[in-house]
């Protein structure tokens, strides 16, 4: 059993602080229904959570960086898969409409 990321090389998506993100982990082979849990220390950044049956990561982060994380999905013969991910939440950009206008 195998722990899929949607990005590259154990990388989901990029995210940005103040926007709307979703990605599932998702698994090769086992039997469903999955359990999937976050392991260790690192924790998701703060706005983000995993559903635990779905393996979906989603919410609005407020928090930018790069995060290392510990993942493990277990199936229903209790098999286990553990897997390193990595999730990186760019800094809040401006809009384009939002800039002081009295610049101008």
């Amino acid at each position: 059993m195998k722990i899929k990321a949607a990005g590259l090389a154990g990388s989901t998506p990029t995210g940005q602080v103040g926007r709307h993100y979703r990605t599932q982990l998702k698994v090769k082979d086992g039997i469903p229904p999955y359990r999937w849990e976050l392991v260790g220390p690192n924790a998701l950044p703060s706005g983000l959570f995993l559903d635990v049956h779905t393996g979906i990561i989603t919410g609005i982060p407020s928090q930018e960086g790069n995060f290392r994380l510990t993942v493990i999905v277990t199936d229903k013969e209790r098999a286990t898969a553990q897997r390193v991910i990595h999730l990186s939440i760019w800094p809040e950009r401006p809009n384009p409409g939002d800039l002081d206008k009295r610049m101008f």
